[in-house]
């Protein structure tokens, strides 16, 4: 029999940035040089970092800031730009990107977004679907499963 696998340490976004402002207030770091310093200390502490975002303070993410603007029910031409917007932000899988969107409701967000318009306009509902595929970061999750099953059932 294998030896079970340990599972992975993680960190909130919360815990991630208070450190970062951290070693900004109480060492006197520059913002780049602490956010670097925390990338380092919790990767040699094995802490997976996937989904954290991971810019300077102050620094918008281009993730965050789509996610939020469909979260502002746009009308359906902007609506379907921002998923295009999202799908080739995420397409790269080595930027990370994918896992940020993922661990910030980017699927839950899609999937209303794409049924609001489904009946309205099948672009909205392709450019959704192609957005989803873009954030599902990892198809052997059980959420990877869920998602698709859901995705069956409410647009079939």
């Amino acid at each position: 029999m294998a030896p079970a696998k340990a599972a992975a340490r993680t960190v909130s976004q919360k815990a991630f940035d208070e450190m970062v402002e951290e070693n900004i207030e109480d060492l006197g770091m520059d913002p780049a040089e602490a956010l670097n310093d925390a990338i380092q200390t919790l990767t040699l502490q094995g802490v997976d970092l996937s989904g954290i975002v991971t810019s300077v303070p102050g620094e918008s993410n281009p993730v965050i800031e789509c996610l939020g603007k469909l979260r502002e029910e746009k009308p359906l031409p902007e609506a379907v730009e921002l998923l295009d917007e999202l799908r080739v932000l995420c397409g790269d899988k080595e930027s990370g990107n994918a896992a940020i969107a993922a661990k910030n409701g980017a699927v839950e967000l899609i999937i209303c977004v794409c049924a609001k318009f489904r009946d309205e306009y099948r672009q909205g509902l392709a450019s959704g679907l192609k957005a989803l595929a873009s954030v599902i970061h990892d198809p052997t999750d059980p959420q990877a499963l869920l998602i698709a099953d859901i995705c069956l059932s409410e647009f079939t």
